[in-house]
């Protein structure tokens, strides 16, 4: 059974990739993805590996996002807590914008997870929205939608 730290490493080698189904299989089969800091109006809990695997299926908005930029390291910096089974980690991102070939590395997210029986039981992310909005040029769509709201 892997330990947590491991299972952390898979989810950066997953993200890095872009290979969601590895992502998804870090995930236990009741596990919950949640966003508590979602944009309004879109979903921020995913309850089971089905509705986990659903957001970062091939429909998912994430994929048109990722053809804006090439990402060429995700990096990941794991905080123990003092729960064996829960880690506390920081992610960032670096890449290049595909319209404007700017490099940038941006600070993308924070989450807290926890684990059992060797697998995500639930994962807590924390996106910087406004950080990686900037870094792929939709800052200004993003601020345009926020005033919609």
């Amino acid at each position: 059974m892997k330990k947590p730290i491991e299972i952390v490493e898979d989810v950066r080698k997953a993200l890095e990739t872009r290979n969601y189904d590895d992502f998804v299989n870090c995930f236990a089969q009741d596990a919950v993805l949640e966003m508590p800091f979602a944009l309004e109006n879109t979903p921020s809990r995913f309850e089971g590996i089905e509705k986990i695997a659903e957001r970062f299926g091939e429909k998912s908005q994430l994929h048109n996002i990722n053809k804006l930029y090439k990402l060429h390291q995700v990096n990941a910096v794991i905080y123990q807590s003092t729960d064996p089974d829960t880690i506390l980690l920081e992610l960032s991102l670096k890449g290049t914008n595909n319209a404007t070939s700017h490099s940038f590395n941006v600070a993308s997210s924070v989450a807290v997870i926890r684990f059992k029986d060797g697998k995500i039981i639930n994962y807590r992310d924390y996106p910087n929205t406004m950080g990686l909005a900037g870094a792929i040029g939709l800052l200004p769509q993003l601020a345009a939608s926020l005033i919609k709201s």
